[in-house]
């Protein structure tokens, strides 16, 4: 009397097991998420990146200029921003006096999400990003560097 509904079961479930139709595109949508998560971190991670370099370096060019006189310790963070070209960075110039010798430094302070596309203030990145260049100011060959006027 159950044997009959059981045997159906049984026969269905095996078809059921054999058919492969759809199982690319199931497959396809759980990998999917986690493929572009790891594509987006990647280039999120690029530029971020990218973001520090251009930072760091236009800070070494910034600092050697304010040591050599080329520049004002006021004309500093103008230049800098233009050279850099990334919103919401605070540049501070100072020019510094350490056992008797003058330092020229330059101090850019940024949220890491500014520097990076999506933006994403993620656990990783809660700290803000600090970058200070320092240079020594050769009083010979510069002797109005580090000058604010």
């Amino acid at each position: 009397m159950f044997n009959r509904p059981i045997k159906q079961f049984a026969i269905g479930f095996r078809r059921f097991r054999r058919d492969q139709s759809g199982v690319s595109a199931v497959e396809f949508s759980l990998i999917l998420p986690v493929f572009l998560t790891i594509m987006f971190a990647s280039i999120d991670l690029g530029v971020l990146m990218m973001n520090m370099n251009r930072i760091q370096s236009s800070s070494n060019v910034a600092t050697r200029f304010l040591s050599l006189g080329s520049l004002k310790a006021t004309e500093a963070p103008s230049f800098f921003r233009e050279a850099t070209k990334i919103d919401g960075l605070v540049v501070k110039s100072t020019c510094k006096t350490i056992n008797g010798q003058k330092y020229a430094e330059l101090t850019v302070t940024s949220k890491p999400d500014k520097l990076m596309v999506t933006g994403l203030n993620t656990p990783l990145f809660k700290n803000d990003v600090v970058v200070r260049s320092m240079f020594l100011v050769d009083a010979n060959q510069a002797p109005d560097a580090c000058t604010s006027a």
